[in-house]
Order: structure tokens, then C-alpha cells, then sequence
């Protein structure tokens, strides 16, 4: 079992330099209710890199561990955050093609005390969650921070149980009671495993891949030719390019079809900031598949 291996820039498929042969790992570290929740950061020292912004505890993963090992060995080394001190519930994975970096959630019963532990802290401090990102920042955390932010707050799931009875072809009209019982044990079983969101991820990875599609497609029947950049990595490029913030809107009103009203309550902003962010993004979109597209001849 080695030790230290995974310390050492990589290069992902998006041409990106990281830190991690093995990928990394960072602790969200949170306590408290809903509206006053706290989350742990830490202030990397100036020499670092992006030294002086604001990040979660983490760093490289070793060969031999999970996302969770190395996010949890990570902040203990760095910020003093004792192992028991949390609850793990959940991951958030950025992959970037050949590596990847995971979010690790983990709720605490109340803020604990941390502290400087490396000399790659300069600073620890529990941070109200709402005024996170008036801080400066490590570009990684800010530019999916609106998805971590998400990621704390409770779900409340909805079932229309006749709905989904009546979808199952499993004989439920001969014993409706029995359905019902079936229905609220399979719930019961999700809501204490967890549900996997990467499949839920992957989906709208393809439907955004999709609109990208029909975006090139209408480019070709204007004139406009591909380049030699293949399909996959112009589907990486392009995307990889737009924040998180401009993946989502053009999501939720290109691909979903949503309102904007719909989209306002979803993200938790105005319709004009939905107009304003969505009309960022779909220009955005648009140079980027303008600048690895040529005119024919």
C-alpha cells in the first residue's frame, strides 16, 4: 500500500493541469438548519496554488483510496478535523476526462473547532453558507458552488403513488393494497440507502450533448462545416468552457423546456435574472461552437 503516490500534476483530456495522479478529494464539512447552516472552509497559504483564495480541505488521493478516505485524511491533516466529527452522506463528482474531483458531504451535529494543521493552511473558519460566495474563492469550489449549495439543502421528494402503481405491469389491480405496500417499502429502502445521481448526471450529460448536436447540425445547413475536431471532444470542449451556472440554465430551457417563471423558483432567482443569465450562456455556446467550426468554402 504506498503512501503519497497520488502527489503530481496530471493533465485530464480537457487539456486541464491538476493536482492528483489519482484524481482528488475535498470535505464539505456543514452543521446547522437549513436557513443558518455553516460550512467549514480553508484559506490556502500565498505560496500554494491559488494561494490566498478560500477551498475546502482536500488535496490528492492516493492509489489505495476511496473519495471519502481522501477527503476525510485530507482535512484532518490540513484542518485538524477529527474523523468522527462528521457523517459522510454523499459525493459530488467534477470529472474532468481522466481525472476527477469529489465533493465529499458530511454533516456535523454542530460546528467544531478546527484550526491550521499544514503549512498549506493559512486560515480555517466556519463561513454562514449564504455568504460563501462573497468570499474570493478557489476557482474550482466557485465555479460549482450554486450545485454544492444545492447539495446542502434538505429534498423533499413527492410520490403520486397511483401514478407509479398503475405504471408497474406487476399485477397491481389484482391486489391493490399489496401494491401500495410494495410502493411505501421501496421508498422507505431509497430514502435510507440514498439514490446514485450519477445515472441522474449522465442523463442530462446526453441531453445536453444532444442540444450541442442539433446546434452543429443547424450550423452545417447554414454553411457551415465541422472542423477536425471529433464529436466527442468538441462535446467536452464546449462544454467544459460554460460554468455551471450556464450548463444548468441551458438545461432547464433548452433542453427541459422549462418557463422561465419555473426556472426563477428552481435556481431561486428573478425571471429577469433567468432572461439575463440565459441569454450569457446561449452566446457563450454560441462562439464556442463558432471557434471549432469554419465556414465552407
Amino acid at each position: 500500500m504506498a503512501s503519497r503516490d497520488g502527489n503530481g500534476w496530471v493533465r485530464c483530456s480537457l487539456g486541464h493541469r491538476h493536482w492528483g495522479k489519482f484524481g482528488a478529494a475535498g470535505l464539505l464539512a456543514y452543521a446547522g438548519e437549513p436557513d443558518e447552516t455553516q460550512i467549514l472552509l480553508q484559506r490556502r497559504v500565498a505560496w500554494s496554488h491559488y494561494g490566498g483564495t478560500w477551498g475546502l480541505p482536500g488535496g490528492a488521493a492516493d492509489s489505495h483510496e476511496t473519495p471519502v478516505e481522501a477527503a476525510l485524511r485530507e482535512a484532518a491533516e490540513e484542518c485538524g478535523v477529527p474523523p468522527d466529527a462528521v457523517v459522510v452522506h454523499g459525493i459530488y463528482t467534477d470529472d474532468h476526462g481522466g481525472w476527477a474531483y469529489h465533493t465529499v458531504f458530511a454533516r456535523a451535529a454542530a460546528p467544531f473547532a478546527a484550526y491550521p494543521a499544514s503549512e498549506e493552511t493559512d486560515d480555517v473558519d466556519w463561513v454562514p453558507a449564504d455568504r460563501a460566495a462573497e468570499l474570493d474563492l478557489h476557482p474550482g469550489l466557485a465555479a460549482h458552488w450554486a450545485e454544492l449549495r444545492a447539495g446542502l439543502l434538505p429534498l423533499t421528494v413527492i410520490v403520486d403513488a397511483a401514478n407509479v402503481v398503475g405504471s408497474r405491469p406487476d399485477g397491481w389491480w389484482r391486489d391493490r393494497a399489496g401494491a401500495a405496500r410494495r410502493l411505501v417499502s421501496g421508498v422507505t429502502a431509497l430514502a435510507g440507502a440514498g439514490v446514485d445521481l450519477r445515472a441522474v448526471t449522465s442523463q442530462a450529460a446526453g441531453r445536453l450533448r444532444g442540444y450541442l448536436d442539433e446546434l452543429l447540425t443547424r450550423a452545417q445547413s447554414a454553411g457551415v462545416v465541422r472542423t477536425d475536431v471529433d464529436t466527442h471532444d468538441l462535446h467536452a470542449i464546449v462544454f467544459g468552457a460554460l460554468t455551471a451556472e450556464q450548463r444548468q440554465i441551458v438545461l432547464l430551457a433548452d433542453v427541459e423546456d422549462f418557463s422561465y417563471q419555473e426556472i426563477g423558483e428552481i435556481v431561486g432567482c428573478s425571471v429577469g435574472t433567468v432572461r439575463s443569465r440565459l441569454h450569457r450562456a446561449r452566446g457563450q455556446l454560441r462562439n464556442l461552437v463558432n471557434r471549432y467550426m469554419k465556414t465552407s468554402p
